[in-house]
């Protein structure tokens, strides 16, 4: 249930929120969401996992998500890779866990910080592969007291149950950093 709960406040709810709430959205940023939402919605009652994922692994899965967004909003996305190539793939738990991650940092840029730029940046070390989301939004008040959302819970949960952690940096003017990093695990083809 708590795996459910994620993958629905991580894509359809975030899309819904926005259709719901932000009145400065043009009629086409609107008619993009609902159409992404929709096919969001099927894809998690057909699988709960985004097929993507399982077809061409986490590299195409960050550059479809990222074209989604320049589409859908007026931001500017990037992906840089070091150490990793399209063709990589990485033990199913963990690609999931990291494309969940971008995608709610993403969300949270674009929802909070009303960010205009965000860089994605996925890197492999000898032992753990490094993912940093940084936005150039108007950042966030941390203060240690809980919000009550399950964007950071849940991105904590996810990366925990691959070994992995997650850190979020901003000084509340300027711009948010999410970094997670998870062990390097190579997905064995059986």
């Amino acid at each position: 249930r708590a795996r459910i709960a994620r993958d629905l406040h991580d894509g359809p709810l975030q899309k819904a929120m926005f259709l719901a709430g932000v009145s400065e959205a043009t009629l086409r940023d609107r008619e993009g969401v609902a159409r992404e939402l929709a096919v969001e919605l099927r894809e998690l009652c057909a699988r709960l996992r985004p097929a993507i994922l399982d077809d061409l692994g986490l590299v195409p899965a960050l550059e479809w998500l990222l074209e989604q967004t320049a589409q859908g909003f007026t931001v500017t996305p990037r992906l840089t890779l070091r150490g990793l190539t399209e063709d990589d793939r990485l033990a199913p738990d963990a690609e999931l866990a990291l494309f969940r991650v971008t995608q709610e940092a993403v969300s949270n840029a674009l929802k909070h910080g009303r960010a205009t730029s965000i860089h994605v940046s996925l890197a492999r070390t000898t032992d753990s592969i490094q993912l940093s989301v940084i936005d150039d939004g108007r950042g966030l008040a941390i203060t240690g007291a809980p919000t009550g959302g399950l964007g950071v819970p849940g991105m904590r949960e996810r990366l925990r149950q691959v070994g992995g952690n997650v850190a979020v940096a901003s000084n509340g003017r300027t711009g948010t950093v999410v970094t997670a990093s998870i062990p390097y695990l190579v997905h064995q083809v059986q």
